[in-house]
């Protein structure tokens, strides 16, 4: 009999071992983002693509998800305080390793400001916008027109291109001749 409590209790504790442990923890699992292509996942307000993006989260990203959030194609995810949508192909359990793909030679010329600093944004032309894009590329999506005198926070840098943030969490990237000197 106690040859029989102790296996159990060793298949308990091998169990325990392989298990996801931040499943347990209030019911959420903690996955990461893994885009195919090493780039930003896009979140949504909603479970489709008909809904708004209303931020983007970094390749390796943490995200939190409830257990059973699963609506679909779709998750819905907690980054701390921000919260919404995004296709559930994109998540793993596992910390993915660092993107190594066609696109990150050109995203590795940004490199990361010591201390992020706040500049601010006007428009080419009278009138005009500052494009936050999802890559630091013209041809990348266009994620939202930014006015002129918006106050965004650079988190990177290149040559031509910051990596931003807005007041509202929202990152991309704005070429630098959209920046008051």
């Amino acid at each position: 009999m106690k040859k029989l409590v102790c296996f159990l209790a060793a298949v308990m504790l091998a169990l325990m071992a392989v298990m996801p442990i931040a499943s347990a923890r209030d019911g959420v699992n903690t996955l990461y983002v893994k885009t195919g292509n090493g780039r930003c996942l896009l979140v949504r307000s909603g479970p489709s693509k008909d809904y708004p993006v209303i931020y983007s989260l970094a390749y390796g990203s943490v995200v939190y998800a409830p257990i059973g959030s699963e609506s679909g194609s779709w998750t819905y995810i907690m980054r701390g305080k921000r919260k919404g949508y995004v296709m559930t192909k994109y998540l793993t359990d596992t910390k993915p390793e660092t993107y190594t793909g066609a696109d990150s030679a050109a995203m590795s010329a940004m490199k990361d400001v010591e201390t992020p600093f706040t500049v601010t944004l006007k428009g080419v032309r009278k009138g005009g916008t500052a494009n936050l894009r999802m890559y630091a590329d013209k041809s990348s999506k266009l994620l939202m027109k930014l006015l002129p005198s918006t106050q965004v926070t650079v988190l990177a840098e290149s040559v031509q291109w910051y990596k931003v943030q807005t007041a509202d969490g929202m990152t991309g990237y704005v070429n630098k001749q959209f920046v008051q000197q």
